[in-house]
């Protein structure tokens, strides 16, 4: 079941539907204030200190996230639904200090085939204008394309693929998979539009691919992920103990992503990870020695940027460390350290709410 197709909505009662099941409540508490983690190698000052900007962004961010919270949690109770949705909202600030919480909770529910997909209703569209027929034309065209196209970045427009909605699995591989080999004005598009390819599709391109993907298309897909607030800690812990060397750095990277907001729920996974990147992350990084006339080097392949360094220079040409991290600072036991202080974070900020 995709969690997009799960409905949700405010109102108790669905027309021409009727509720098969009942799985009971989801909600989700989200909380984000002023430099909220945004420098937890500083240590906890910043919780909360300094000035909210932007507050119908983040409000907006937190709906999202909230959403997507509670849809992914009625999609594992087997719903298809979530109705009554309520949304609670409070905003504490003092002293010059400012936070949200957001608590959005519904009743995850099963319902019977709506009587709207039967040919039920009677409100049934029996003309279109000019325009629409126009759109559907081009959409058509669209679809014929790229079905006949070799190279889907070369040829054809990723913001058309927008404008007719057809960021579906099939294309959105096409165009990750062309990015493999892009050219720099391809690498381009692919930057300008990757913000529009569904998260569940890169992730299943970065599982396919993390240890082949380019360091310039590596960075397009972290930033894209980083603004979606994404951090799945399903497909972290799946990689982060790989044998494969790249793959697990890379994923060590995506550790290293710092959300906007966050769910109490998610302190405990947090926490767990941080804990085994700090006691147990494997940091070894296969060698080889290579003979060039009477020189002997040891050289390993850097996790950023995928090419050969030499091990005594302790960092790479690319800019990053010996574990293709940046800056060159940044080590594992750093990363862990600031996911076991961000958890701690979460618990404070959440226990402080509460007893105001």
């Amino acid at each position: 079941m995709n969690q997009d197709k799960i409905l949700v909505t405010s109102s108790d009662n669905i027309p021409y539907s009727e509720i098969e099941q009942n799985y009971g409540i989801v909600d989700s508490q989200i909380v984000v204030g002023a430099n909220l983690f945004r420098d937890v190698f500083a240590g906890f000052r910043d919780i909360f200190g300094g000035e909210t900007k932007g507050y119908k962004k983040d409000i907006d961010k937190m709906k999202n996230a909230a959403i997507s919270s509670i849809k992914a949690q009625a999609k594992d109770k087997g719903a298809n639904a979530v109705v009554s949705l309520k949304i609670d909202l409070d905003e504490l600030s003092g002293g010059g200090k400012s936070m949200f919480m957001m608590n959005i909770y519904g009743s995850a529910v099963k319902l019977k085939k709506s009587a709207l997909q039967n040919d039920v209703n009677t409100d049934v569209i029996k003309e279109f204008s000019y325009e629409d027929i126009k759109y559907f034309k081009g959409k058509n065209r669209l679809i014929k394309q790229i079905k006949n196209c070799d190279n889907i970045l070369k040829e054809i427009g990723l913001k058309t693929i927008s404008k007719f909605d057809l960021w579906n699995e099939e294309n959105s591989m096409k165009v990750l998979n062309a990015s493999l080999n892009a050219s720099y004005d391809d690498r381009m598009k692919l930057k300008e539009n990757l913000i529009e390819v569904p998260v569940e599709y890169i992730e299943k391109f970065l599982a396919n691919n993390i240890d082949q993907i380019k360091s310039k298309i590596w960075a397009y897909i972290y930033n894209s992920l980083e603004e979606r607030n994404w951090f799945n800690y399903e497909f972290i812990n799946r990689f982060i103990k790989d044998e494969n060397h790249i793959k697990r750095f890379r994923t060590l990277q995506l550790c290293a992503i710092e959300k906007d907001f966050y769910e109490k729920s998610e302190s405990t996974n947090i926490y767990k990870l941080g804990n085994f990147i700090t006691t147990e992350f494997n940091t070894e990084i296969p060698t080889k020695v290579v003979t060039k006339m009477i020189n002997k080097k040891e050289i390993q392949i850097c996790p950023n940027c995928l090419n050969e360094t030499e091990v005594s220079r302790n960092y790479c040409e690319c800019g990053a460390n010996m574990y293709g991290l940046e800056p060159q600072t940044l080590t594992p036991k750093k990363i862990g350290n600031s996911l076991i202080e961000t958890s701690k974070a979460i618990e404070m900020a959440f226990e402080d709410l509460n007893r105001n």
